[in-house]
């Protein structure tokens, strides 16, 4: 396999995943509603990435796909918490 793409590709998938939700969580976080965002969304994506994770660590997986889900995970879990905290303002956003 030739390591400098799998490098590559590695790294923007990693990266990808790790900031794909710091938008929404900073949309929520700036206006304090999470009006838009969808509970079930957030569960899911938790869901998801405990599954890509539990997967990743019971093969020989490549570091990346570990790195991707545990950033994915963080992620999700960060938007969950600002989902939560801002869940009240929904009616009033």
């Amino acid at each position: 396999m030739n390591e400098p793409l799998v490098m590559f590709f590695g790294a923007m998938l990693s990266l990808s995943f790790a900031i794909c939700f710091a938008p929404q969580v900073y949309k929520i976080y700036k206006n304090k509603s999470s009006k838009n965002v969808s509970c079930a969304m957030c569960v899911l994506q938790i869901a998801g990435n405990v599954g890509g994770l539990g997967l990743a660590f019971s093969q020989e997986s490549d570091f990346w796909f570990k790195l991707n889900y545990g950033f994915g995970l963080t992620m999700s879990i960060a938007l969950t918490y600002f989902w939560w905290t801002y869940r009240i303002n929904t009616r009033y956003a």
